[in-house]
């Protein structure tokens, strides 16, 4: 069963019509002008005007566009904002992808006016409109404390029963921006510590997304749960390794010990070059750069010795012609494999500019 109840038709109109708007996006793109730019915030905005009317309404695929275009507009489009605060509100049935793109849109445009609409939706039976409204208040930030006292509460109750995790995930970000909520960090731990992949996935991205916002003291609380992922060989768990990576990288310089740490006992050839990797891009230091460089002109597998190259592409001064003699050495090696000769390449490239 599809969320918000699609039925098989609506549901294939609507795979059709993404279609379109992929296709349509590629074709703006070559004439380098994007099809929300086509029509002005009041064309877009009459479309949802229309769309509250009881007869002769737009398609539900024409609304959602519209009402994806006024939040690409941003702070540009306030003056569509009570009529997307009507649209949000108002159900006609099997309409939830269109009301869940609103509410989206109000948060990318950034009006406080929208956040009594968007609080009342928390209480949605609709998990995709859940999702884009804790999301949105998320994006409005610690105001949301005056304007709407029980926003809060709200989202206290999605973050601890949703049984949907990306419901959680967003309260969890929203909770974090507008209030530094106390149970936002034992959420993150439980989700990050989970034996369920996707668990441990969107308790990643709510580390990418909160990073930036904490001090070196709280990054320093998430490194020891997110490097085990990296560890993983399934190929179902790659996307949720990727995504930790990511993570880790968001985190700065403050993951570093424990990377280091785990790179002394690793011996799996995927999980060294991870944790190599993520040491190369985090780290400009001279002594970073002389470790990557022993790795690469070492024994250790290929993999790892790709690794530790990609991390030489960013850069270090003091380290540019030791740097640029090694790979050039390297490439005249006839004994160098292709993909080998590809990275150092790219490493010299990367030296010029």
């Amino acid at each position: 069963m599809m969320v918000g109840g699609w039925r098989g038709r609506d549901m294939r109109e609507w795979i059709g019509f993404l279609g379109v708007v992929f296709l349509g996006c590629c074709a703006a793109g070559w004439a380098e002008e994007l099809v929300w730019k086509t029509r002005t915030v009041e064309d877009w905005t009459k479309v949802l005007q229309q769309s509250l009317e009881e007869t002769r309404r737009p398609a539900m695929r024409d609304q959602w566009y519209a009402a994806y275009a006024l939040g690409q507009y941003g702070a540009s489009a306030k003056s569509a904002v009570p009529v997307l605060c009507k649209r949000l509100r108002k159900d006609w049935g099997e309409d939830d992808y269109v009301r869940a793109a609103v509410a989206l849109s109000l948060g990318e445009i950034g009006d406080l006016r929208a956040v009594r609409s968007l609080v009342e939706e928390l209480d949605s039976p609709y998990v995709a409109i859940q999702r884009n409204t804790a999301l949105a208040l998320g994006m409005l930030g610690e105001t949301l404390k005056e304007k709407s006292p029980d926003g809060v509460p709200k989202l206290l109750t999605l973050l601890e029963s949703s049984p949907d995790r990306t419901v959680r995930a967003n309260a969890a970000v929203a909770l974090w921006k507008i209030a530094r909520h106390a149970a936002v960090l034992p959420f993150l731990e439980q989700e990050l510590a989970s034996a369920k992949t996707l668990d441990v996935y969107q308790g990643a991205s709510v580390v990418i997304a909160l990073a930036s916002l904490w001090s070196e003291e709280e990054k320093k609380r998430w490194t020891p749960l997110l490097i085990p992922p990296l560890a993983s060989r399934h190929p179902q768990e790659q996307d949720t390794a990727r995504i930790c990576m990511e993570a880790l990288l968001s985190l700065g310089e403050t993951a570093i010990p424990e990377l280091e740490k785990s790179l002394v006992d690793a011996r799996e050839k995927k999980y060294r070059s991870r944790l190599v990797f993520l040491l190369g891009k985090m780290d400009n230091q001279v002594a970073r750069k002389d470790f990557l460089l022993s790795i690469v002109q070492g024994a250790d597998t290929e993999e790892v010795r790709l690794a530790a190259l990609r991390g030489l592409t960013s850069g270090c001064p003091e380290r540019k012609e030791a740097i640029r003699e090694a790979m050039v050495v390297l490439i005249n090696n006839e004994s160098t494999s292709a993909a080998m000769v590809h990275e150092a390449t790219l490493v010299l490239k990367s030296l010029e500019e």
